[in-house]
């Protein structure tokens, strides 16, 4: 029997999500605490007299000092000082440069002390080969693809992290079977004194013989040809700006041009447009985000906001007139005894309402999908959707590898495992005479289910969960991303 949800009890779900979730209004300042006048100190003030950082071959000591709260000979109350120390830890090992983080007030003297920053650095150097999947995750390969091999990409990826020291990343990509692609990226966070100003700027180009046309019933449908049937090349840049500790901006412009054969407008005349072989057209994109998560790859307490605003054309004549706005917002609460909860809401509006196949909004690719509907695409124009997951921790350990690990960053082995349980609602809207897809959209989706997350160190997540949906259908899935 299908289970039925009251509209009373869903508005109700939706507001208790929300409550108590908003950050505060007041926002940090991102400067350094002011010093105070020694002879008017009362007892309760420590003076910080250095602050010493051991443990950083290669990465610049601004890059850590960047992220303190602190400074040398700056005096700051002693009742609040451990939990500034330990936020600061946080934004240390948030820069993803390190395996651990300590960071401790040694007092020297009655008032007077000094803090030491200790860090592991991470293996910066990945040169990988790429076999990865091509579809929109593992359970799309395993059940809609029948586990299709041929649908696998295969090549090198070369990563250098930390390239200066300054937490850069230079980013090389060839990759060949399902889509070919020749990738290149290079970021740097800070390029200023002052460490607010950074940049992004890269360039792809990618082909295929194998491209999705249409989704036909929230299943995109794939052509294979023998011959190339679609290329895409891409560049931006990005300009990145800092204001405060957990304040990002971010503004993008870029350009992409797509190329498709005859075969794919024959197949749907919409896909570029009516009747139309290519697109190009010029990207804009601005994202505010405030981040004050404990640990970005696998959050248990703490809030994440983002903002995202684009523009895809820059006019009525573009081959792609599209705008959207994007709203995520995250809260992580630390329940005690090794309970935790997370809830998030996230909101889509773009326009017109009327668009190619090729820009179609939709949940079910990244992490934007109601759990137990891993397997669908829903498309429309406007979505929300709700996430809510209950977890308690079975056990968290680090294990010394040393004997079977010769290189020293791998040496340390971080495992934490959670059983949880989750409920999930969303809501798409149909774009207008999309009968292809009616089944999901324009309907209340909701999925409750169980399962197990393995958490290990360099941001590896594995989600085992066994879901039921508001179609009737139970599923066992596989995930390698936290849900938030």
């Amino acid at each position: 029997m299908r289970l039925k949800i009251n509209a009373f009890a869903i508005a109700c779900f939706f507001a208790l999500t929300l409550f108590g979730c908003l950050p505060s209004a007041a926002q940090d300042s991102g400067k350094k605490n002011k010093a105070v006048a020694v002879d008017t100190i009362p007892q309760r003030f420590i003076k910080v007299e250095k602050i010493y950082i051991i443990g950083h071959k290669r990465t610049r000591k601004s890059v850590i000092t960047r992220e303190l709260s602190i400074e040398e000979n700056g005096i700051y109350d002693s009742t609040t000082l451990a939990t500034t120390l330990e936020l600061d830890k946080q934004k240390i090992f948030n820069t993803r440069l390190f395996n651990t983080v300590d960071v401790t007030l040694l007092e020297t003297a009655p008032g007077i002390g000094s803090v030491l920053v200790k860090v592991e650095e991470r293996w910066y150097f990945f040169p990988a080969p790429i076999f990865q999947l091509a579809d929109r995750n593992f359970n799309d390969w395993w059940t809609n693809r029948e586990r299709d091999l041929s649908r696998v990409n295969y090549g090198v990826r070369v990563d250098q992290y930390n390239l200066r020291g300054m937490n850069d990343r230079l980013r090389l990509i060839a990759q060949f079977g399902f889509t070919r692609q020749f990738d290149i990226t290079y970021s740097i966070p800070y390029f200023d004194k002052r460490q607010r100003h950074g940049f992004t700027t890269g360039a792809s180009y990618n082909e295929s013989k194998n491209v999705a046309y249409q989704t036909d019933n929230h299943i995109p449908t794939f052509i294979r040809s023998e011959d190339l049937i679609q290329n895409r090349f891409n560049t931006y840049l990005q300009y990145s700006y800092r204001n405060a500790f957990y304040n990002f901006h971010y503004f993008t412009v870029g350009y992409q041009k797509l190329e498709a054969a005859d075969t794919i407008r024959q197949l749907n005349p919409n896909y570029f447009g009516i009747n139309k072989g290519q697109q190009q057209f010029v990207h804009l994109k601005y994202q505010f985000l405030r981040d004050r998560r404990d640990f970005r790859n696998y959050p248990l307490k703490g809030y994440y906001v983002s903002f995202i605003g684009e523009k895809d054309g820059l006019s009525n004549k573009s081959d792609i007139n599209l705008w959207s706005g994007k709203l995520l917002y995250a809260k992580f609460w630390d329940m005690g005894k090794g309970f935790y909860f997370a809830a998030g809401l996230t909101g889509l509006v773009s326009g017109p309402s009327s668009q190619p196949y090729s820009v179609n909004q939709s949940l079910g690719f990244g992490r934007n999908y109601v759990r137990g509907f891993e397997l669908n695409v829903v498309e429309g124009p406007r979505y929300v959707l709700s996430k809510n997951t209950f977890k308690k921790e079975i056990f968290k350990t680090t294990k010394d590898i040393s004997r079977i690990m010769l290189i020293p960053q791998f040496q340390k082995l971080p495992l934490a495992l959670y059983a949880k349980v989750f409920f999930d609602l969303g809501y798409v809207q149909n774009y207008p005479n999309y009968e292809l897809n009616t089944r999901l959209s324009n309907k209340l989706l909701y999925g409750v289910g169980t399962g197990l997350d393995l958490v290990s160190f360099y941001d590896f997540v594995v989600r085992t969960e066994y879901s039921y949906n508001s179609q009737g259908d139970f599923h066992f899935f596989l995930n390698f991303k936290a849900e938030l």
